[in-house]
């Protein structure tokens, strides 16, 4: 055979020859959570958000000692002027957290630690008017833990805080009147730990936190009448589900859910990473609505979520891990049904937020 031929038969044969089918490619490996990368819808913002903040740095390491300017202190971002930086209300040197304003917007609580993290050393819960003036400190514990305060609504003349000791078996609520400063403790009839206490806007409920019996790294969330009677239980899964807070209607909770440890880990072994998100739960028939996915990576933690004063959103601190062991905070905001998530702008920094008008 000639070879023109055999060239032409190889060409046929080649042309003939049913090409192997190309490989599917790799399904993709789950990666940490972008948040910026979900389009949105703009959210416009109103009110003033109080909370705690970095004032320099931005950034802190959980496992170093705290030095200024690493000190946590209340600040306020005014959302009706938008652009403007936090505004610096205290100026001491340890660690300022969990603020709370009155119902009336008039006052606000925080506690008061010689460092974020360290609950059993000195615990301070302290009150103010929003300019700082007539600072008052209504609680003090030597040695002991003060949870997180909360106004009792809807006429905020008392404030209502957890507080256990080394020799207590549980926590306590404690309540204190601000008329004469007296401290009672909170009857009610619930037998396990009660923590995160927060009241209803009318003051007919109070949601809070309980370990559970058998599993301590278990938490649920429930409700319970203003007058200590009628405990609910609303979430029923074996997760740790933490700081509730009331929706402006009374009808719903939005709280963080941690849903375990991730296998990412920063550069230093010591520091461990959770993958934790937003949900919401219905008081009336305990269905739960998952606000916001957990991070796999658990660089992006997400947690303490307070309402608008309107009820149609819901404003978290986004707690984000970097490589270097660090850590730092800013606020994120979505729709009461988990849409349109986005940055707060100028919110670096801050956590332990309350929203009011």
């Amino acid at each position: 055979m000639k070879k023109s031929k055999v060239f032409v038969v190889i060409i046929l044969l080649l042309l003939s020859t049913k090409a192997p089918a190309a490989a599917l490619p790799e399904p993709p490996v789950p990666g940490c959570q972008n948040l910026e990368a979900k389009p949105a819808k703009p959210i416009h913002l109103r009110g003033k958000i109080f909370g705690t903040y970095l004032p320099d740095g931005k950034r802190y390491n959980k496992l170093s000692e705290p030095a200024a300017p690493d000190y946590f202190e209340v600040g306020m971002l005014d959302l009706d002027r938008p652009g403007s930086p936090i505004k610096r209300l205290t100026f001491d040197a340890v660690h300022d957290a969990e603020v709370r304003v009155s119902p009336d917007g008039k006052k606000i609580l925080w506690s008061v630690r010689p460092a974020l993290d360290l609950f059993d050393g000195d615990n301070t819960i302290v009150m103010a008017n929003t300019d700082m003036s007539e600072r008052t400190v209504i609680a003090h514990g030597d040695s002991k833990y003060l949870g997180i305060p909360s106004f009792f609504k809807p006429g905020g003349e008392k404030v209502m805080f957890s507080s256990q000791g080394e020799g207590d078996k549980v926590a306590k609520l404690q309540v204190v009147d601000l008329a004469t400063m007296e401290i009672s403790e909170f009857k009610h009839r619930f037998k396990g730990p009660i923590s995160d206490p927060q009241m209803s806007r009318d003051g007919k409920k109070i949601a809070f936190k309980s370990q559970d019996p058998k599993d301590e790294d278990v938490v649920h969330i429930y409700v319970m009448n203003a007058n200590g009677t009628g405990v609910k239980k609303l979430t029923k899964l074996d997760y740790r589900d933490e700081d509730p807070a009331f929706s402006p209607d009374g009808r719903t909770i939005a709280f963080e859910r941690m849903y375990g440890m991730t296998d990412h880990k920063g550069q230093n072994p010591n520091d461990y990473f959770f993958g934790e998100g937003i949900v919401s739960v219905d008081i009336a028939t305990g269905k739960e609505t998952k606000l916001t996915e957990p991070d796999v990576c658990g660089k992006n933690e997400l947690w303490l979520p307070t309402w608008s004063p309107d009820g149609e959103l819901i404003m978290f601190t986004r707690g984000l891990h970097l490589e270097n062991g660090e850590f730092t905070h800013d606020l994120w905001v979505m729709r009461k049904n988990g849409q349109d998530l986005q940055r707060v702008p100028n919110s670096d920094g801050m956590m332990f937020i309350d929203w009011v008008n």
